[in-house]
């Protein structure tokens, strides 16, 4: 009895053991998908910040390009500002602790120096002083829009660093508590299993002669008659199965198939060689990034292109910007503005799997460098040249040339805006 007592308390341990392990479970649990939706919050509003601030300095831009308007792009760039300053707010209500709160609260001051120069920059444009528009923009504005992206980094940083320690704890102790209730249950049922069986009861013997004998009655003998007729009224007709019994056809459906139409191949465009290698051989000899505008007119003539647009990611790798065009009005160029890099279209498509996009009247080649994808080389075509075997191997061996040209710049801003 006492034995009995001794595992029934044990048993009690091991279940408070088990509630108290699945408690410490299910709160560590919730700790870390808190901390996950902390750290999507934070990811969501920086890359929020990070293209208002692009969309920003593109728009500004528009200021001083000949033929467009000042109010349409002023309502812009106020559009933008306010989406930052919303982003700053999220990031701000995620802040723990002082350092995070500071890099916020740096990040906005920025912004507000920015906002500061731009209604300066657009009171000059009112008044026809396009140059000194032009001085702020481009020089004072580029600067505080970098100057804003860094502390906008720095702040994501620091609350990431916040949210990753106790998001680590958190982990180890749930880990922790599922081996608790893991071995705890084993041993709970190791237990239950090694309890003694109850006795079984005991089986008394009866004597043979302890039961009287009943005497045997004999049944009257019934006549067979009625059973044999109802017999062979029941085999009547069994004969008849001895006949042969004609096999039933199998019919298969068949399903008619319609031809399908040979696709004609496309054509080879044929592409001048010698001129192809020419250009490779100066895209090799470039010595400053500048010079790729002058390059950029003979590889839309080798290729057959009537637009030729260089696309350059931005250092989070969010937004595609234009950098070098050819064959476009300068004021389609200005207002072009950014490509979100997750956008439905062939540039974003490009640079996202890496591989040459083709569609109706254009051609899209990614340029690929040993740090990765650093942008997007887009050239329309016509007469359905953008299919053609020979245009499409030259476009990849033009941008591969061309990526060479651009990467260390591309590099270097990266490097800046990542310290």
């Amino acid at each position: 009895m006492k034995g009995r007592t001794a595992r029934v308390m044990v048993v009690l341990v091991f279940v408070a053991v088990i509630a108290a392990a699945a408690h410490q479970a299910v709160t560590r649990s919730q700790a870390v998908d808190a901390a996950g939706d902390r750290q999507a919050a934070v990811t969501a509003a920086v890359s929020q910040a990070d293209r208002a601030l692009a969309d920003i300095v593109a728009a500004e831009r528009s200021y001083v390009a000949p033929g467009q308007g000042l109010d349409f792009w002023a309502a812009r760039v106020d559009e933008s500002l306010a989406a930052a300053r919303q982003a700053l707010g999220t990031l701000h209500a995620q802040a723990t602790d002082e350092a995070s709160t500071a890099a916020v609260a740096a990040a906005a001051a920025r912004l507000d120096d920015f906002a500061e120069m731009d209604q300066r920059a657009r009171d000059y444009t009112r008044d026809g002083q396009r140059t000194l528009a032009s001085d702020l923009i481009f020089a004072d504005g580029f600067e505080i829009a970098a100057a804003a992206r860094t502390e906008l980094a720095s702040a994501a940083a620091l609350q990431r660093a916040a949210i990753d320690a106790p998001l680590t704890r958190d982990r180890q102790l749930r880990l922790a508590s599922f081996g608790v209730l893991g071995a705890a249950g084993l041993l709970a049922a190791l237990l239950l299993l090694r309890m003694p069986t109850p006795d079984e009861p005991a089986v008394t013997s009866i004597a043979p002669d302890a039961f009287v004998a009943a005497p045997a009655v004999r049944a009257a003998a019934v006549p067979d008659d009625s059973i044999g007729a109802a017999l062979d009224a029941s085999l009547e007709g069994l004969d008849t199965f001895d006949e042969p019994v004609e096999p039933v056809e199998r019919v298969e459906r068949v399903e008619r198939v319609e031809p399908v139409e040979p696709v004609e191949p496309v054509e080879p465009a044929n592409v001048n060689l010698s001129s192809a290698a020419d250009v490779c051989v100066d895209l090799a000899r470039l010595l400053d990034a500048r010079d790729l505008q002058n390059v950029l007119g003979r590889i839309g003539e080798v290729l057959g292109a009537t637009g030729v647009i260089v696309w350059l990611s931005d250092a989070e790798g969010v937004a595609l910007a234009p950098a070098l065009t050819h064959g476009y009005a300068p004021s389609l160029v200005a207002r072009l503005g950014s490509l979100p890099a997750d956008a439905d279209n062939p540039t974003s498509a490009a640079w996202r799997s890496k591989t040459t996009q083709v569609v109706n009247g254009a051609l899209a080649v990614p340029l690929l460098t040993a740090e990765g994808c650093t942008g997007v080389l887009a050239l329309e075509l016509s007469d359905g040249k953008e299919r053609a075997s020979d245009v499409q191997s030259l476009a990849r061996i033009v941008g591969a040339q061309l990526a060479a040209g651009i990467s260390a710049p591309a590099a270097e801003s990266r490097r800046a805006a990542e310290a």
